[in-house]
């Protein structure tokens, strides 16, 4: 992406504002020569790496990654639930100009 990102125009937005500027701004990277394929029992799964994607976009803006922890049944903190039925999971949370968006 070319163009210059007017960080303190961004600032002086809402977070509503904000918000939307950041997704325009994202949804302009071309992540084409970037996608990985992962091929398991006949079933082809399409995903950019997250060390990419983050690095990408810890080059245009600031941004803080937080991984959530648990506490486990035997009162330890882990940085993933696990349930029987769903096996583990891990809950994250990014934060770019205030906007802060959180994935399992």
């Amino acid at each position: 992406m070319e163009k210059k990102i007017d960080l303190k125009k961004l600032l002086e937005m809402s977070i509503e504002e904000r918000e939307v500027e950041i997704f325009k701004i994202l949804r302009q990277i071309d992540v084409s020569e970037h996608i990985e394929k992962l091929e398991q029992n006949n079933i082809t799964l399409s995903y950019l790496s997250w060390a990419w994607a983050f690095d990408t976009i810890q080059q245009m803006l600031p941004i803080s990654y937080k991984v959530k922890h648990f506490t486990d049944l035997a009162g330890n903190e882990q940085p993933y639930m696990f349930d029987k039925n769903t096996g583990y999971m891990v809950e994250t949370e990014m934060t770019i100009l205030g906007v802060t968006k959180g994935m399992w």
